[in-house]
């Protein structure tokens, strides 16, 4: 009786499974629509198809760098065109499900051990303005007390992280310059917060594309500035620009806060030395996380620059905070 009863209950299983997981979607979708902001919507919409029009403006104006290759290092080649070919034609709604965007999402564990760390650090109602999902990408909610994905969690916790070790902010600054930008989610969560501030990504075309379309939705204050020929940084707004422009010296930067979570160690050898050389564009404080692998030719020289290492809680070991 009881071998009968055990493989009734295992053949259950697969049932138990199929249940949970459309039961978890269901709660997913009502959290998506309890985030959904008709006007983000109605932005996204107006931008979404501009995609491969953005591309090619930022291809034409800004010429190859003096970098023989600048995809060497990590295969940002292949990502990049994948990312181009996909949304060419129109950016979907659900980008953030498209396989490469989600493989180039540094996304760590222990969600609720960094909300707590966020919380502690922010207080709850400066930690909700950080953690609360945007509806364009439809991300997926992993915490739907703080209506929040793991990539947000994540963003808003290396914030946490050099606010406990200074106990000062990174972005109450007047200039912050990111380079390598994703999708434009830490520079979303740092505007929501100090909306007036004057922040710079620096990324590939194909995805200074797609971080205008993101920001431009989501962000209803001011449109982001894709940088024109002449070069010029509008202060107060957000301002992409294509890294040709920049290795070229086409644009002159300064700053007071850099910040790269692993973009700049997956850059190139040249694109790392250049920026090491030129003080991380003159700024006073530093947030950087990389992973100490062979393509990472700025670990041995951040402490000489005047920063503090320490291991990014919660993730594997081998990667380090290089903070100032």
């Amino acid at each position: 009786m009881s071998r009968f009863s055990f493989r009734a209950m295992f053949k259950k299983v697969p049932l138990i499974l199929w249940a949970y997981r459309k039961v978890k979607l269901f709660i997913d979708f009502v959290f998506l629509f309890i985030l959904s902001d008709r006007k983000q919507l109605n932005r996204f919409s107006n931008v979404a198809g501009h995609y491969e029009e953005m591309v090619n403006h930022l291809n034409t104006i800004w010429p190859e760098n003096t970098i023989e290759d600048l995809h060497s290092g990590y295969d940002w080649s292949s990502k990049s065109s994948n990312i181009h070919s996909s949304f060419s034609i129109r950016i979907p709604l659900d980008f953030l499900w498209h396989p490469m965007i989600v493989r180039t999402m540094f996304a760590g564990t222990n969600s609720k051990e960094k909300i707590t760390a966020i919380v502690h650090e922010y207080g709850p109602r400066r930690a909700r303005m950080l953690l609360r999902e945007d509806i364009v990408g439809l991300p997926r909610i992993s915490n739907w007390l703080w209506k929040t994905s793991d990539n947000r969690t994540d963003h808003a916790f290396h914030l946490a992280s050099y606010h406990k070790l200074y106990g000062r902010n990174i972005f109450d600054v007047g200039t912050i310059i990111e380079w390598g930008g994703g999708y434009g989610n830490l520079a979303r969560i740092i505007r929501r917060i100090t909306p007036n501030i004057t922040y710079i990504i620096i990324d590939l075309p194909e995805l200074c594309a797609l971080q205008y379309a993101y920001l431009y939705a989501t962000d209803g204050t001011q449109e982001p500035h894709l940088l024109d020929p002449d070069g010029n940084i509008i202060m107060g707004r957000t301002n992409i620009l294509p890294v040709n422009a920049v290795l070229n010296r086409s644009v002159d930067l300064h700053c007071d806060a850099f910040i790269s979570t692993w973009a700049l160690t997956e850059s190139p050898k040249e694109a790392q030395l250049f920026v090491l050389n030129n003080n991380f564009f003159d700024a006073e404080r530093l947030l950087l996380a990389y992973c100490l692998d062979s393509n990472n030719y700025l670990s041995e020289k951040v402490v000489e620059k005047g920063c503090t290492v320490h291991p990014v809680p919660f993730v594997f070991k081998g990667n380090e905070y290089a903070l100032k």
